[in-house]
């Protein structure tokens, strides 16, 4: 019974991660908010955002991460916008921060669904991982 509610949650987790992936695409690509997505109007909203524009554009670019905007399109904005060093101190945050997010989108909505389709070598590999990890934080 409980493997069947593991493999109908990994489902449900599989189907919510595509239903992100189609709409993501769908915002970039085909959606009218498309035309938000372009240099001026990005550089006209951080103009606005005042004090508050570095932050904005960390995290403009931490969601453009997750739902696939063009990368060089942020960090070229933000050398423009910033500066060379800031505008490379923000993208490297706004990066770090997206690329986690990414992360944990796939690692809980994708993981799951991922071992279904592996099987016991996925759980052979943690298992692995579990007995080998305590080794490297002892204290001899």
């Amino acid at each position: 019974m409980k493997t069947h509610l593991n493999k109908r949650s990994a489902l449900i987790k599989a189907v919510i991660l595509l239903m992100f992936t189609m709409a993501a695409i769908f915002l970039v690509r085909f959606s009218s908010a498309k035309e938000y997505f372009t240099a001026d109007y990005l550089e006209l909203f951080l103009a606005s955002a005042g004090i508050w524009a570095p932050l904005m554009f960390v995290f403009i670019y931490a969601g453009g991460v997750c739902i696939f905007l063009p990368g060089t399109l942020l960090t070229a904005m933000g050398a423009a916008v910033f500066g060379p060093y800031w505008g490379f101190a923000y993208v490297w945050l706004g990066a770090m921060l997206g690329s986690s997010m990414a992360f944990f989108i796939g690692r809980y909505l994708g993981r799951d669904f991922a071992a279904t389709l592996i099987g016991d070598r996925l759980k052979r590999y943690d298992a692995s991982n579990e007995t080998a990890l305590p080794q490297y934080f002892t204290c001899a």
